[in-house]
């Protein structure tokens, strides 16, 4: 088995529709620490993809810790638990939230600027991409997504004057034209959501990751990571995805559930991060 983490914001703002999804910097520490005390050896999303394509071998009790959206108290909240404890992680950057002079924020949240999104990736954080601008893509079609994908994969690869292999769907939604179009789009591989745990034998086109979340019932990650192992049979239900993309469809008409706004970040109307698996 192969833990692959997401986070989205590390703070102390637990307010507005990232409130959910928001962890104190003092339990991501513990999580941290966690991992350091029980021996993994963690990955960026492109080096687990190396390791399985050389098929040399996985480093003894792999893990991934992986971030949504490019929010920037991860440069305050993350970056420095993560570099105490010597983790590689993952930062996808929805690219339109980047900015290089005039803030812009998602959900409420101040983004990254491209100085800091080139500054993470000069600490040795993974840049990656999340999209452009942080659409449902299973709603688009083949050519809006091809644009969307083009446009963060260039945006991202001038700031860190390399190539960006990893994508990450926008709240983990995905059908096999888009999964077809991010391959096209010379990603390596991409992850979903699914909270479960992925293994070798995983979709590399929508690799499983577990979601951490601040809600009262919020387990330890031990116990997150076991109730992960317990789902990892497949509950994909061709019936129930196909249901809930049409509602959807109809409830947002293929807009963004979140939008990146200009000036300073203001909160947005509730959405939901949840994924039907796939």
């Amino acid at each position: 088995m192969i833990p692959i983490l997401l986070y989205h914001s590390i703070g102390e703002d637990f307010s507005g529709p990232l409130g959910p999804y928001t962890i104190s910097p003092s339990r991501f520490a513990e999580h941290m620490k966690w991992i350091t005390e029980r021996g993994f050896t963690t990955l960026t999303v492109s080096g687990l993809q190396q390791a399985l394509d050389r098929g040399s071998g996985l480093p003894r009790r792999p893990i991934v810790i992986s971030f949504d959206d490019g929010l920037a108290d991860f440069v305050t909240g993350a970056l420095p638990i993560l570099a105490a404890h010597g983790h590689a992680s993952t930062m996808f950057v929805t690219t339109a939230g980047t900015w290089p002079s005039s803030p812009r924020g998602l959900a409420g949240r101040r983004t990254m600027s491209r100085r800091e999104v080139f500054d993470v990736h000069e600490a040795g954080v993974e840049v990656a991409s999340h999209g452009h601008l942080h659409h449902q893509l299973d709603l688009r079609s083949r050519r809006a997504v091809g644009e969307d994908l083009r446009t963060s994969k260039e945006l991202l690869e001038d700031l860190v004057q390399g190539p960006v292999t990893s994508f990450a769907y926008p709240h983990g939604y995905n059908r096999a034209a888009t999964r077809d179009v991010v391959r096209d789009a010379g990603f390596t591989s991409a992850c979903a959501v699914r909270n479960i745990l992925s293994d070798e034998r995983d979709d590399r086109w929508r690799r499983a990751r577990v979601m951490l979340t601040r809600g009262p019932d919020m387990p330890a990650l031990p116990e997150a990571l076991g109730r992960a192992a317990e789902l990892r049979v497949s509950r994909w239900n061709p019936v129930r995805v196909a249901a809930w993309r049409g509602l959807r469809l109809v409830r947002t008409r293929g807009r963004p559930l979140v939008q990146v706004t200009e000036g300073p970040p203001v909160d947005e109307p509730e959405s939901t991060e949840e994924e039907v698996v796939r």
